[in-house]
């Protein structure tokens, strides 16, 4: 093998070499940013669950307030007895004059 031959293998070499380590760099940095990801995603999430928990009895009250006003239909009143007036004669309220 001459000099020029061998200088040009170690040219490739040392290229291959250089992008070898250049794509596990690549995949080294994907990874790193997959993984912030899919903390970040897991913490938003979490915050979501919880949000929905602190407002789920509300919405099912109101969801059920809503249901039950639907299924009434018309308010009906029930009709009162008349009052019947105190028994003056029981003594109870004795409003006769005395003389």
């Amino acid at each position: 093998m001459n000099d020029n031959h061998k200088t040009t293998l170690l040219s490739v070499i040392r290229g291959w070499r250089h992008e070898v380590a250049k794509s596990a760099e690549i995949r080294r940095e994907d990874e790193q940013l997959r993984m912030f990801n899919d903390a970040q995603i897991n913490k938003w999430l979490q915050k979501r669950k919880e949000q929905l928990a602190n407002v789920r009895p509300e919405r099912e009250l109101t969801r059920d307030m809503i249901n039950s006003l639907a299924s009434r239909g018309p308010v009906q009143r029930q009709k009162r007895k008349p009052q019947e007036p105190p028994n003056i004669a029981s003594g109870a309220a004795d409003w006769s004059v005395k003389e």
